[in-house]
Formats: C-alpha cells, structure tokens, sequence
C-alpha cells in the first residue's frame, strides 16, 4: 500500500511539473462554465442572434460571399464559421455558441501564455482566470 501511495505521489509530483499542467488546469476551470452557462443566455444577447441569423441565411442560400441584398459592414469570417458548424452539427444554439467558445479557450490560453513570459507563472495562471471573469 505504501509503495503504491508512493508511486502515485511521484507520478503527481512529475505530472504537476509537466509543461502541459497549467493548461490542463484552466481548461478544467474554464470548461464547466462554458458547458453549464452557455445555455442560460439567450441567442438575443447583443449581437450573437443578430450573426447567428445572417450565417443560417449565408448556409441556406448556398451564397457564402454575398448573401444578403443590402450592403454589409462586416467581413462575413465570423458567419463563415458559424456556417461550417452548422453544416457539421445542424442549426443549433451549440452550433452557434461552440466556436465562441473554442475562441473563448484559445484566448485564454494566449492570455497565460503572454503573462508566463512577462511575469511569473504563477501570477500568468490567475491572470488566465482573471480572462474567465471577462468571457
């Protein structure tokens, strides 16, 4: 029992050590909030409705570049990406959400990433949960 208790010490003791520790920590502190408050908000929310609506008009048209009459004042990347999911996932609240949350996660990281080179790592962890306040 000892040994086995022993063992497992060190297997946690290099693991903690690992480079990849930090990132898996955030994400375990980030992922149950994005899963389980995703579904409160509605899609009416500032103007989340408004790019969900324009993407299921660029998919359903088939028009990828122009789809709508009037002329626009946004580059149509961000609808293009919500298009994609829903030809992967269907016409959804998660197709709409996920890739804001996969951007949510990568701008998390980036944000720890930038504050271990510029500070301590310690100080760039709570600065990646800082970011989770802000999301």
């Amino acid at each position: 029992m000892a040994l086995t208790l022993t063992y497992l010490t060190q297997i946690w003791h290099n693991f903690s050590r690992s480079q990849i520790f930090p990132y898996i920590t955030l994400l375990a502190w980030i992922l149950p909030l994005l899963i389980f408050h995703s579904q409160q908000n509605s899609l009416m929310a500032h103007d989340e409705g408004l790019y969900a609506t324009r993407a299921r008009l660029m998919f359903e048209s088939g028009n990828w570049i122009h789809p709508w009459s009037d002329p626009h004042h946004k580059t149509p990347g961000e609808y293009w990406i919500i298009a994609i999911y829903y030809s992967l996932f269907g016409i959804s609240e998660f197709s709409v959400r996920f890739p804001n949350m996969i951007f949510g996660i990568d701008c998390m990281f980036l944000l720890y990433k930038i504050g271990q080179i510029i500070l301590k790592k310690k100080v760039a962890k709570l600065l990646g949960l800082l970011e989770l306040f802000f999301m």
